[in-house]
């Protein structure tokens, strides 16, 4: 079982960040207790998006481009989503969560993240308030499944710095996505007994573990000449709906 976090009170004390942003960011805030602290705080940010992964806080614009990131993210989102409710697998929610791991020292908002009914009722995952509010905003211990889609800027921390940290923090399968360059950069990563391991990609389908289903997502121009996304999934070879 995860070593789960207890509702922690926001705190003062803020420092200035001596970049021309003017971002205050709070003593302590490297570490996991700290970040949360921030989190909860009425003083986090809102124009920008903060994560914090090995001790290291990782800062981005809170815009995104239209066509590579939130129509995107919006689709795999909707399809993963209606597919979850529809078997009653659990709990899906796209961008908005904070997901915690302190073993992993890593918190951060995916793009999506999933938990089924049995890691929550086995206390793999924890959905939590956090500080002194009512509102169920963390995800405490180690989601079933998580999602993010590659931006300006934040190659770096999709592609290593939390493939390593979702990984210790015993997330079975991670959602790579990145849509900028001239073919769909599209990643399933499992868990395997040193790191993540790609899945191989057949003719464009790629197996889900987690969710029993290959997907393959594919993008085509529509009448304003603006990408139009679409999630394919199908059973299993051999597998039972």
């Amino acid at each position: 079982m995860n070593e789960l976090l207890d509702p922690i009170s926001p705190t003062s004390g803020l420092i200035i960040n001596p970049d021309s942003t003017g971002l205050r960011i709070p003593k302590g805030a490297t570490t996991v207790e700290g970040f949360r602290t921030w989190f909860a705080s009425p003083d986090f940010p809102t124009d920008v998006r903060v994560s914090l992964i090995e001790n290291e806080l990782f800062i981005e614009s809170r815009m995104e481009d239209l066509i590579t990131h939130n129509k995107l993210k919006t689709i795999i989102s909707a399809i993963l989503a209606m597919m979850v409710d529809d078997r009653s697998l659990g709990h899906f929610c796209n961008d908005g969560m904070l997901v915690t791991h302190k073993k992993a020292r890593v918190s951060t908002v995916p793009d999506g993240v999933f938990a089924s009914f049995e890691s929550i009722e086995s206390g793999r995952v924890r959905i939590s308030t956090i500080g002194k509010g009512d509102l169920l905003v963390e995800w405490q211990g180690s989601p079933d499944w998580v999602l993010e889609v590659v931006s300006r800027g934040s190659e770096e921390k999709d592609y290593h710095k939390l493939l390593r940290a979702y990984y210790r923090a015993g997330i079975p399968e991670y959602w790579l996505v990145d849509a900028r360059g001239d073919e769909i950069d599209f990643r399933i990563y499992k868990a395997g007994s040193k790191g993540y391991e790609a899945m191989p990609a057949q003719e464009g389908w790629i197996e889900s573990p987690v969710f029993g289903r290959r997907f393959r997502l594919t993008r085509e121009l529509d009448r304003v000449n603006l990408w139009r996304y679409r999630l394919h999934v199908e059973l299993l070879p051999g597998a039972s709906s």
